[in-house]
């Protein structure tokens, strides 16, 4: 039977090459950073050289980079730098649950940020932190205006960049970005590895001790992960980057082109154009619970989600989709589908017979 993985907001494959690094770092360059013999330093060179790769792909200083466990610690991090929150009501959990004293964004049907004159934190030092990309409906944040305002009254401006990074180059001094989480799983990199960047003169408040990145993050390296986000970032970097990016959007394209062929399915988020995540369709079926369909999707080697990856067990309407307007009704008949570059035509054909058929079957039973 075949499988395809059309999950790939939740996670992506390692490429091979990220594998085999990991595997030649974890055996050959196995000693602790932090000792001063030349095993040890000869770790600690990897660590450096993929932490300056890193600032000149974002346009920082390597000293602003701090390595964590992925985008949900990266994100912990940056949210001790003010009690005081203005952020959207389409955030990933992570951000949800952090925040305690919190005022939200308006949004459109599309999830949009609107800045109104009086949504500015008049506070110095509060935190406004917002999604680049959102992992459920796809849509792109303009982020230089959102900077602009966050920095009229000196607040700190925070981004998950987890899902358009590295889709798109982010310069962080063009925009005007203070913190940005990322995590490398989400481009083909290992998971349980990520980095914040974090502009110099911003003060942290650690969450683990240790002397470890300047004190920001203790714990000892993971090296051969660093090692593996640094080869996953050079691969994404490379002369075949265009070239992918644009077959990941055809592929989708001609994925939704089908699906939203199905009588009362309906676009979530965004036109499928420059505002939207290249991989991402989000659709609501009339009729179908999403949670069924990607059971039965699975049982045929389909792998889809009914919301984003970190909620999508839970039998409660999504708060993104509740926040562009749907009902709990639609919100819990949305299904997700995010593609990668591996997918042909006759994938793309069989992909959107066997869902049609599925979604048929549903809707009779």
């Amino acid at each position: 039977m075949s499988r395809w993985f059309l999950d790939c907001a939740s996670t992506t494959q390692p490429y091979k090459e990220v594998v085999d690094t990991v595997a030649d770092v974890m055996y050959n360059h196995y000693g602790n950073p932090s000792s001063i013999h030349e095993m040890g330093q000869d770790a600690k060179n990897i660590i450096e050289n993929v932490r300056n790769q890193i600032a000149e792909d974002i346009n920082c200083e390597p000293k602003e980079i701090i390595f964590t466990s992925g985008a949900c610690e990266a994100n912990s991090l940056a949210f001790t730098v003010a009690n005081k929150v203005l952020t959207t009501k389409l955030e990933h959990k992570s951000i949800e649950t952090l925040c305690k004293d919190i005022t939200h964004f308006n949004n459109d049907k599309y999830g949009n940020v609107i800045i109104l004159d009086d949504d500015i934190l008049g506070e110095n030092g509060c935190l406004v932190s917002v999604h680049a990309g959102n992992s459920e409906i796809g849509v792109i944040q303009d982020l230089a205006p959102i900077s602009k305002f966050a920095h009229r009254c000196n607040n700190i401006f925070h981004v998950d960049a987890t899902q358009l990074y590295p889709e798109c180059r982010i310069d962080v001094k063009e925009l005007g970005i203070d913190l940005m989480s990322v995590s490398a799983q989400k481009f083909h990199g290992p998971r349980g590895i990520g980095f914040l960047y974090c502009k110099d003169g911003i003060e942290l408040k650690p969450l683990i001790g240790g002397s470890q990145e300047d004190g920001r993050r203790g714990g000892t390296y993971n090296t051969p992960a660093i090692a593996g986000m640094g080869k996953a970032l050079e691969i994404n970097r490379g002369v075949m980057h265009d070239y992918v990016n644009t077959l990941i959007r055809f592929n989708r394209d001609e994925i939704a082109k089908r699906i939203l062929e199905i009588p009362d399915v309906h676009l979530n988020g965004p036109e499928l154009g420059a505002n939207r995540l290249f991989n991402n369709l989000s659709v609501h079926i009339d009729g179908v619970k999403a949670s069924d369909l990607v059971t039965l999707a699975s049982m045929y080697g389909i792998y889809i989600s009914a919301g984003s990856a970190c909620s999508s067990g839970e039998a409660i309407p999504s708060s993104t989709l509740k926040a562009i307007g749907l009902t709990d009704e639609q919100a819990l008949s949305t299904i997700r589908i995010t593609v990668d570059e591996t997918l042909n035509q006759h994938d793309i054909f069989a992909i959107a017979k066997i869902l049609k058929g599925l979604i048929e079957q549903l809707r009779e039973s």
